[in-house]
């Protein structure tokens, strides 16, 4: 498995270190689970609008944090590909579609540090791997031509998955005009930890924060999901102080329905997932699972660190 990697600084940023300056690498970035503020954010890049949708909210996000960006391009294997002319072929127009992702990302983010990565393989498994050094992946939905429900398989739904970061998943659609961050919780500690991710992008991005519940599933009650939603409003209202929350208690919907309605218009909705494990990475759990499926604005899928 080859890895081809460019990093690149924006003209407008750094002059004196514009130009690439590419190195080869046979495998992967080792290491521990990394949040710091050295850690990448990972865009997966093919080119779409959907992907020039997430490189945009990437690069925001990262110009924000202060944070690199890194795009990545998987191509097929060389076994696939017999004919070694042909091959070089592909892996110049990839790094020229990641040059394209580059200059529209200088375009909208000047001093953030860009790196590109041409990728040999399987992109979810790329992606899955250098997770474990990334502050987040983000990728790009287009389900303009497409029914709800009808992305089961997809790249998003698999790295969402595989995972061992947040995963990101940004709507080909203007978001700029959307406000609020919605967050869902059902007392697990997954949930929790969501509510907790949402609370702190609520408060970096001066948004109002709406936590909300659901009581619409079997075995729960209306007073117990009350209590749930209490308990966490408390707690993060302890914790952030400055950010308006509102708790929401869903009684007739069922939790995916009643989050996506909720997240309809806003600017971020953020959920949890099961985590991965042994068993637990072969499911995000219904209500993650539901969101991506029916994605409204962009989805945070939170990932328990080990």
């Amino acid at each position: 498995m080859n890895h081809t990697m460019d990093e690149n600084v924006c003209p407008q940023a750094r002059p004196e270190v514009a130009a690439c300056r590419k190195e080869l690498s046979e495998k992967s970035m080792p290491g521990v689970l990394s949040s710091s503020a050295d850690a990448p954010i990972l865009v997966g890049f093919d080119g779409s609008p959907a992907s020039f949708a997430a490189l945009e909210w990437a690069v925001d996000r990262a110009a924000e944090l202060g944070c690199p960006v890194t795009l990545i391009r998987a191509v097929y294997e060389s076994s696939m590909i017999p004919d070694a002319a042909r091959y070089d072929t592909v892996i110049n127009a990839a790094r020229e579609l990641l040059e394209t992702g580059v200059r529209h990302a200088c375009e909208i983010a000047p001093g953030v540090l860009l790196n590109t990565r041409v990728h040999s393989g399987d992109v979810v498994q790329a992606l899955s791997d250098l997770s474990r050094n990334a502050q987040m992946v983000v990728l790009g939905m287009d389900k303009s031509n497409l029914g709800p429900g009808q992305v089961i398989g997809s790249v998003s739904h698999q790295v969402a998955i595989m995972s061992l970061s947040p995963v990101a998943v940004i709507p080909a659609q203007d978001n700029r005009t959307r406000a609020g961050v919605v967050a869902g919780v059902d007392g697990s500690a997954e949930s929790l930890q969501a509510a907790d991710f949402a609370a702190a992008e609520a408060q970096r991005t001066s948004q109002d924060l709406l936590i909300l519940t659901s009581s619409a599933v079997p075995l729960k009650t209306d007073a117990a999901a009350r209590t749930t939603l209490n308990q966490v409003v408390t707690t993060m209202t302890a914790r952030y102080p400055d950010v308006a929350i509102q708790g929401v208690l869903e009684t007739k919907d069922p939790p995916a329905e009643a989050l996506l309605n909720a997240a309809a218009s806003a600017r971020l909705l953020v959920v949890g997932s099961r985590g991965r494990g042994a068993l637990k990475r072969m499911t995000l759990g219904s209500v993650s699972h539901k969101a991506l499926l029916n994605l409204t604005c962009p989805t945070i899928i939170t990932r328990q660190r080990a």
